[in-house]
């Protein structure tokens, strides 16, 4: 019952007068509902239109970005948050790595509106609950404990363990392992703008990879694990915001006089925050999941919360009441050991399964596992369950949705069984392909490879074990090709003097994915069989459709040098780069054809502008060097080579040891 208080009730009146008073009896105080049931509806529905215009918007600029792109052929490169890796890791500052500072900082400030009102995910996510809500499913919340770590753990595998195994574990594992060096990640390069873009689907999932993802990040996690599931249990990007929002001083506050405990508030939230007992204890919400939606504002019949600035949740020691009771987890501490288990174990089977699965929508597919996980064992030791609006078990009898729910249990479990062998069986495979170590040189060279015997059976070995964990339709046992298991049995194959079988994985590797140094691969295959008229075919062929492959470019250029058509083989640049004048790597290229030619001032040129566009891409560098110390001035080149391995400090060791060889004295010296 709600207590009385000076504000929430007004003053009692006698029967019989006008309306709503008192005329006899004694004095009663009633409590004053300032808005009715409905008007609280309208004004939650209210609150809720405004944000799905934001949202709306957000998607507009989106689009408009998209069609800039697509008319224009370059435009800003994209606002996605994943993106700032490439910045701390390569040092490119991008419009991602700029979003989620401004976003950090903004989280910092007012908290974490921007999940609320401006995320995508987040809009999914609340399209698809609206959708299971009028279809008549409404998934209950699953509470655990340490799956609501995982963002925060996520957070740190993105965005802090590149620069922490650059900077601090890979130079102390050098000091104790002298071996480490090998696999040290490459020194940081330095800062370098990155704004612009001219592939901006680049890196993006393909249509039948984004659908799955969208339907598994979206309905499946709020279905199994309840709303915002996937924002709860697996955005890392939350993982950072729920730190930050921490420190914000804009927060939920209570008038405590006008609260009465109805929970309203809470009915309301879609982060399944407890708002009525957070505000009672602390005066104000302290969750970090807290996204500022102002739902449970809307909600409030008596108009008690507010968005005002208040003490960070981070002082929330400092409470006006005792905290309140933390809610019942619905999982023992056993039990959640068990499904952090099934979290990691499939995260690391279905992350780049089958070269096509992305990290987020592993992280999907595990936080749903869990959840199934959770129902299954629930179905087994609860005499009643349900699953939204299905009734899996009742009086101790499994229902037939029970048995339905079995059955999906277990089809997953077996995929996800059948997965774990194909990735081992690749991944065992690898470890044996790593053993087989021979130079491109010797394996396109017309002569059979020379193999010890212990590299001859470790390359029979991996082959082996590569074709079984390729298709069904190819004799493996995968349900789909993967493309690096196409290119490493292609590789193996030509180790092994197996022309035929290699020319076939590339082709399926190239039907897949489509690369440039597969595509020149390709070429020498045909070369090494003696065939450059096949080769010239193939990539004349492949330049029609995707133009942009440089080493293709270059190759053909060479073979038509050798057929003694230098002319044709410059038009074969001059035509693309009419069309395509930005493409740096294209411009570098023909650079050094004219050098070759001896048209050095003109090679110069083309390659000072790719420089001075692109200042960190070596090869033009070592190029420009090279035209100076064709001609004998060493002295330049070695000034140009110094010059590049301060400018790109990625690449300061190859840089020196070009320099260190022209000024070594020679034979003929």
């Amino acid at each position: 019952m709600p207590h009385a208080s000076r504000k929430n009730h007004a003053p009692a009146r006698r029967a019989g007068g006008r309306s709503g008073e008192l005329t006899s009896g004694p004095l009663v105080s009633l409590p004053v509902l300032p808005h009715p049931p409905d008007v609280l509806a309208r004004r939650v529905a209210r609150i809720r239109r405004w944000r799905l215009r934001a949202l709306v918007f957000v998607h507009l600029l989106i689009l408009a970005h998209v069609a800039h792109w697509l008319i224009s052929g370059t435009t800003l490169g994209r606002f996605v948050l994943s993106d700032s890796m490439e910045t701390l890791e390569l040092g490119r500052v991008n419009p991602g790595f700029i979003l989620f500072a401004l976003a950090a900082a903004c989280t910092a400030i007012g908290g974490r509106w921007l999940c609320g009102w401006a995320c995508h995910m987040g809009a999914l996510q609340d399209a698809c609950a609206w959708l299971l809500r009028r279809v008549g499913l409404r998934p209950r919340v699953l509470r655990l404990r340490l799956l609501g770590y995982m963002p925060v753990a996520l957070a740190f595998y993105m965005f802090v363990w590149p620069t922490f195994n650059r900077e601090l574990l890979s130079p102390l594992l050098s000091k104790i392992t002298p071996d480490s060096h090998r696999s040290a990640p490459a020194p940081f390069p330095g800062f370098e703008s990155a704004l612009t873009s001219d592939n901006l689907w680049q890196g993006m999932p393909s249509l039948p990879v984004a659908i799955p993802f969208l339907l598994i990040c979206g309905g499946a996690s709020i279905y199994f694990l309840g709303n915002r599931g996937f924002c709860r249990y697996g955005c890392p990007y939350g993982g950072v915001f729920t730190t930050l929002e921490r420190l914000a001083p804009f927060r939920i506050t209570v008038d405590l006089d006008l609260c009465d405990g109805c929970g309203k508030c809470t009915a309301a939230c879609t982060s399944g925050i407890r708002v009525h007992e957070e505000v009672r204890a602390f005066g104000r919400v302290v969750s970090p999941a807290c996204s500022k939606t102002l739902d449970c504002k809307a909600a409030c019949p008596h108009d008690a919360l507010s968005l005002s600035l208040s003490r960070p949740a981070i002082g929330s020691a400092l409470r006006r009441s005792p905290a309140p009771a933390r809610p019942p987890f619905d999982a023992s501490l056993g039990l959640e050991l068990a499904l952090l288990a099934v979290f990691v174990a499939v995260f690391f089977i279905t992350r780049g399964l089958y070269a096509l699965v992305p990290m987020l929508m592993a992280v999907g597919i595990s936080i749903c596992a869990c959840g199934i996980t959770w129902f299954a064992w629930r179905l087994i030791r609860d005499s009643n369950l349900r699953l939204a609006s299905l009734q899996l078990k009742r009086g101790g009898a499994i229902t037939s949705a029970g048995l339905g729910f079995l059955a999906l249990t277990f089809f997953t479990g077996l995929f996800l069984a059948h997965s774990a062998l194909v990735r081992g069986l690749q991944w065992r495979a690898s470890v044996l392909d790593a053993r087989v170590l021979v130079s491109a040189e010797a394996a396109f060279s017309p002569t059979p490879v020379p193999l010890p015997d212990d590299s001859l059976a470790a390359a029979k070995d991996a082959l082996a074990l590569y074709q079984l964990g390729s298709s069904l339709r190819h004799g493996g046992l995968a349900l789909l090709d993967t493309h690096p298991v196409l290119v490493r049995t292609a590789w193996l194959k030509l180790v092994l003097g197996d022309n035929d079988g290699a020319e076939s994985a590339l082709r399926r590797a190239m039907a897949i994915q489509p690369t440039d140094p597969l595509s020149v691969d390709l070429a020498r295959l045909f070369l090494k069989r003696g065939q450059p008229e096949r080769a010239q075919e193939w990539l004349i062929n492949i330049l029609n459709d995707r133009g942009d492959f440089e080493q293709s470019r270059a190759l053909l250029a060479t073979l038509l040098v050798w057929q003694n058509r230098a002319d044709d083989a410059l038009t074969l640049y001059q035509d693309y780069l009419a069309t395509h004048p930005q493409d740096a790597a294209n411009r570098a290229a023909f650079g050094a054809l004219l050098v070759s030619l001896g048209r050095i001032d003109e090679g110069r040129a083309h390659l000072t502008q790719v420089i001075k566009t692109n200042p960190r891409l070596p090869r033009p560098r070592h190029d420009l060097a090279a035209s100076y110390a064709l001609v004998g001035d060493v002295d330049t080149a070695v000034k140009l080579l110094e010059q590049a391995a301060r400018d790109v400090p990625a690449e300061s060791r190859n840089f020196l040891a070009h320099a260190d060889l022209l000024r070594a004295p020679h034979p003929h010296d």
